[in-house]
C-alpha cells in the first residue's frame, strides 16, 4: 500500500506540473500573438527592418508555444496510457478486464510434512510406554487434555496429555505445548515449513550448543525443533526435521 501510494502522488505532482507548463504556454502564445499585433499595428508602412524583425520573432514564438502545446497533450497522452496499462485502467477509469465484486480468497499453499514428523505433530509416538509430540489438540480421538495453562497472547497454550491407546489403556505426556487451537493441520504445516525456511541456531543454554536444535518464526510464535541426530540444522532440509513444537510463553523451556 505505502508503494502504490507514493506511485499515486508522483502521477498527481507530473500531473500538475504539466497542468503548470500548459498554462505557462498559452500565456506565451498569447503574449507573443497580442505584442506582434501591436507592434505590426503602430510600426504599419514603417521600413525599419528591427522593427519587422522583432514581431517575426514574436510571430515564431507564438507558434512554437502552439506547437510545445500539443507536443504536451501527445505526451500526455501517451504517460496517462502506459500508466493506465500498468495499473489496469483506461483513460475513464474502467477496468481494463472483468474485476470481481469481491475478492478472491487467499488459500494457505498445501505442502504436506513427511510422514514422520507429521505423525509427531498430530498425533504423537509412543515410545517406552510414554507419550512424546502431540502439538495440535484432536478430542475425536479420545485424548485428554488437564492441567490446562492459559494461551498466551499468540494463542499457543500447554497442557498435560492422555491419550489412549490399545487394550484400553493411556499414555501420558506431561506438559506439551500446542498450537493455537484456531490453526489448522494447513496451517500447523506451513508453520513449521515456514519457521524452518527462516531458521537460526537455537541454544539450549549458554554454552551449551547444540547443532542439530534450531528455531524460526511464523506469526509471532517461536517454533523449535530438531533434525536428526548427526546433522547440521544450518545445512539441513525439511525432510530432514524430526520434531517441531511452539514456545508457550509461559514456559520458555524445552517443553517438547
Amino acid at each position: 500500500m505505502a508503494l502504490l501510494r507514493d506511485v499515486v502522488d508522483r502521477c498527481r505532482r507530473v500531473i500538475d506540473l504539466g497542468r503548470a507548463v500548459r498554462a505557462l504556454l498559452v500565456g506565451v502564445a498569447d503574449s507573443s500573438g497580442e505584442v506582434a499585433c501591436t507592434l505590426a499595428g503602430v510600426f504599419a508602412g514603417s521600413s525599419r527592418d528591427d522593427v519587422w524583425e522583432t514581431v517575426g520573432l514574436f510571430r515564431r514564438s507564438e507558434d512554437e508555444a502552439v506547437a510545445l502545446l500539443a507536443t504536451l497533450s501527445a505526451a500526455e497522452d501517451a504517460v496517462a496510457a502506459t500508466i493506465s496499462g500498468l495499473i489496469g485502467f483506461d483513460r475513464g477509469g474502467a477496468p481494463v478486464y472483468d474485476v470481481p465484486t469481491r475478492p478472491p480468497a487467499w488459500t494457505l499453499p498445501t505442502h504436506p510434512l513427511h510422514p514422520g514428523l507429521d505423525e509427531h505433530l498430530f498425533v504423537g509416538h509412543v515410545r517406552g510406554g510414554r507419550l512424546s509430540g502431540y502439538h495440535r489438540h484432536d478430542p475425536t480421538t479420545g485424548t485428554v487434555l488437564s492441567a490446562v495453562l492459559p494461551e498466551d497472547r499468540r494463542g499457543v497454550y500447554a497442557a498435560d496429555v492422555d491419550k489412549p491407546v490399545t487394550g484400553g489403556r493411556f499414555v501420558s505426556k506431561a506438559r506439551t505445548s500446542l498450537f493455537p487451537a484456531t490453526w489448522t493441520k494447513v496451517e500447523i504445516a506451513h508453520a513449521v515449513r515456514t519457521a524452518f525456511a527462516n531458521r537460526r541456531p537455537s541454544v539450549p543454554r549458554p554454552g551449551h550448543e547444540v547443532t542439530a536444535r534450531w528455531e524460526g518464526h511464523y506469526r509471532g510464535v517461536l517454533i523449535r525443533g530438531y533434525v536428526m541426530s548427526g546433522l547440521d540444522a544450518n545445512t539441513a532440509g525439511i525432510d530432514d526435521v524430526t520434531t517441531a513444537w511452539p514456545v508457550h510463553d509461559w514456559r520458555e523451556g524445552d517443553d517438547r
